[in-house]
């Protein structure tokens, strides 16, 4: 009876230190995505390439979304947008590599369209206005949720270790991730049509 009593307790003790890993794996990715776009906000670019990114983001993103109507068809753009990145940030080893390099780039256009002077801000104030609205935040927390589980899943794969419970948590993780999203693109949307904000 007090083996069994022993064996639950490393059992919590090693659920503990699992949830304080990923937790700790969130933070990481989390504040990676944050410098990742700062860095892209702050990267020197030439002129020629700073108007190709931004003429790309207004041929692809915006006229696309200006062209949906309905809320629904507008927040589904956003949502659908998001998910594809989310998908690619779920995968072992390429995942986190991604979610980064996404951030980066998002800060790449936003710096594109600084240099050729579709906002007229400063740097620092459009990084303020980006983390001050919330949909930033949410998807964020989306994206760093399965992109540190992917990184979780990959060092487990190097160690060899058994995923078989792994992938049930990795599901969970997607699901929730895909909840904060759909909130996400609600809230963005609503911002989007109350502000006028492209």
């Amino acid at each position: 009876m007090s083996y069994l009593g022993d064996f639950k307790k490393i059992l919590e003790k090693y659920k503990k230190q699992l949830l304080t890993a990923r937790i700790r794996l969130v933070l990481i990715m989390y504040i990676a995505m944050i410098i990742a776009l700062i860095l892209g906000l702050f990267t020197p670019l030439p002129s020629t390439y700073a108007n190709y990114l931004a003429e790309l983001y207004e041929n692809v993103i915006i006229k696309e979304f200006v062209a949906r109507k309905s809320f629904l068809s507008k927040a589904s753009f956003i949502l659908l947008n998001n998910v594809r990145i989310m998908i690619l940030a779920i995968v072992p080893f390429i995942g986190p590599v991604f979610i980064i390099y996404s951030s980066y780039n998002a800060g790449l256009i936003l710096n594109a369209l600084l240099i050729t002077g579709r906002y007229k801000v400063t740097r620092i104030q459009l990084l303020l206005s980006m983390l001050s609205l919330p949909h930033t935040w949410i998807e964020f927390l989306a994206f760093s949720l399965v992109a540190a589980e992917s990184l979780f899943v990959s060092i487990g794969m190097l160690k060899h270790s058994k995923l078989k419970d792994e992938f049930f948590y990795m599901m969970l993780i997607v699901m929730l991730s895909l909840g904060l999203l759909i909130v996400s693109a609600i809230i963005e949307t609503y911002i989007i049509t109350l502000f006028g904000i492209e």
